[in-house]
């Protein structure tokens, strides 16, 4: 869970805020009329809101991001909440909570399947091109090696865990 918050908050500052204030401070500079700035700082508005799922058009990733979230804060509460008493005889760990931190853990696992999926369906909907064009070895043709090393142990975690 945290190592999926540490990549979202890198997600959402290095590839979308800092990304789409390089491109809109360029336009800035380019700007040759108060119109040109206008026109840029729409552009970057759109662009930061659809890229942080903040848009009507990702509103189904939103949602879902959304479900990982509540969960990733439930787990957090219920750890901080419940009381862990190592029972000495047993060297074991008995608390009521520990069937509620499974529970939740489980939820987490499958919603974060659910949001991979609908982010998959999404892509897809932006980029058509892409649909079709995995090859035997279980990666697309047209992407480079690191995207393939990435994409295969993506696939070895997901099997690792039993997705």
């Amino acid at each position: 869970m945290q190592h999926f918050m540490t990549v979202l908050i890198s997600y959402i500052t290095n590839q979308v805020i800092e990304t789409s204030w390089n491109e809109f401070m360029k336009k800035v500079q380019n700007a040759k009329h108060i119109n040109d700035i206008n026109l840029a700082h729409t552009e970057y508005l759109d662009r930061t809101m659809l890229n942080c799922l903040l848009s009507p058009h990702a509103a189904p990733i939103f949602n879902e991001l959304n479900r990982v979230l509540t969960l990733i804060i439930r787990f957090r509460c219920q750890l901080k909440t419940f009381s862990w008493i190592l029972n000495a005889s047993y060297n074991d760990i008995s608390n009521t909570g520990l069937q509620a931190l499974t529970t939740t853990f489980e939820k987490y696992q499958i919603a974060t399947v659910s949001l991979y999926k609908v982010e998959d369906k999404f892509l897809l909907s932006l980029v058509p091109s892409l649909n079709g064009t995995v090859t035997a070895e279980g990666f697309q043709s047209n992407i480079d090696v690191d995207d393939r090393m990435a994409i295969q142990l993506c696939n070895r975690t997901v099997e690792e865990r039993g997705f």
